[in-house]
């Protein structure tokens, strides 16, 4: 049902901010985040933690990322999701 299909959204989804970011990035949300991984434009992968995150709240160091887009890969118990962020010095 359209109902069940919003709580699973409401469920998983995640918010990445500061955007644009300078040194740190936060990501909140519900539920747990089993691993990350940060992809830069390029497809390249410039970080990988492999969790698990168990609480709503984290944050991880951009500082010495290259200004640019960023993509971050959460997997969760529901799947992977993917945010983008800018680094802006």
């Amino acid at each position: 049902s359209w109902e069940s299909v919003a709580e699973h959204a409401a469920s998983t989804t995640r918010f990445v901010y500061p955007d644009p970011a300078a040194q740190l990035v936060y990501v909140e949300g519900s539920g747990i985040t089993r691993s990350i991984s940060i992809r830069n434009d390029l497809g390249e992968e410039i970080l990988h933690d492999a969790g698990p995150f168990p609480t709503a709240r984290f944050e991880f160091d951009v500082s010495q990322f290259a200004n640019g887009v960023y993509y971050v890969t959460l997997n969760t118990d529901h799947g992977a999701e993917v945010e983008k962020f800018t680094v802006n010095r």
